[in-house]
């Protein structure tokens, strides 16, 4: 064997017993795909497989589609200032997986993808400031995107911002969250419970289409205000119910209740 020839296969030899690469970084973007999920150590303290820990802020982005065959969360957040980035790829729960994303910790961003298929939320956080765009989220066993404030001190759990999303067919509400908060032109149709639901004080409704939901296309459990939705054919024959301000017209049918 000429020396050529050897050096070749010594250099193949030596790759094949090499680590793969678990995680790569685009200037400061740190870039995951399922099989790093599987391998553990996106962050500090994440184990192998399920649930992704996210413990260090920044920037994120998959690279693949995600998918979770357990009964576990499928990215866990537990840090501050976290984006996530979906890059057009789906986090799949496979009707196995609880909730798609869960944060514990304020300033979570999750925008361009798709999260279906979990037993209980799309995604969901305790702390405030989530904002969340360009999204489909659908088929989840319960609310699709909900700033849950466990329903105590919603006053700590506030300013959420969900909006350019389609939140469907999933199995309670489709939008949840509770004071200050802002849905903006998404499509929320074909949930089992509420459409949107405004669980404190101001929160506002823009410019959404909120049809065919299981109870009211809209509601508002303190003040707040709606303005250019399109809120048709819920069950409920009040499409949109609370104390609410008009800000701009509303369609609806049945017709829209004038506002208390």
């Amino acid at each position: 064997m000429n020396r050529i020839a050897f050096a070749s296969l010594a250099a193949v030899a030596l790759l094949a017993a090499s680590p793969a690469l678990a995680l790569t970084n685009d200037h400061g973007v740190v870039v995951f795909t399922q099989a790093d999920a599987l391998a553990g150590g996106v962050t500090a303290g994440d184990t192998p497989g399920f649930p992704v820990t996210i413990s260090v802020g920044g920037s994120y982005r998959l690279a693949s589609n995600l998918v979770v065959t357990s009964l576990v969360n499928g990215i866990e957040v537990r840090a501050n200032e976290v984006s996530i980035d979906m890059a057009g790829f789906t986090l799949a729960g496979s009707g196995s997986g609880r909730n798609g994303i869960a944060s514990f910790n304020r300033s979570l961003r999750v925008a361009n993808g798709n999260i279906r298929g979990f037993t209980l939320d799309g995604i969901r956080t305790i702390a405030p400031f989530l904002t969340v765009s360009q999204m489909i989220v659908t088929a989840n066993g319960r609310t699709g995107i909900i700033a849950d404030d466990t329903g105590s001190q919603p006053d700590v759990m506030a300013f959420a911002r969900i909006s350019d999303s389609s939140i469907t067919r999933n199995g309670a509400s489709g939008v949840v969250c509770t004071e200050h908060c802002l849905v903006e032109s998404n499509i929320v149709s074909l949930n089992a419970a509420f459409g949107i639901y405004f669980r404190g004080k101001g929160g506002t409704a823009l410019g959404n289409v909120s049809t065919s939901n299981g109870f009211y296309g809209m509601y508002f459990a303190a003040p707040g205000g709606a303005g250019n939705n399109t809120v048709l054919q819920n069950v409920n024959a009040v499409q949109i119910q609370g104390p609410y301000i008009a800000m701009q017209p509303n369609a609806c049918v049945p017709d829209c209740p004038p506002p208390p």
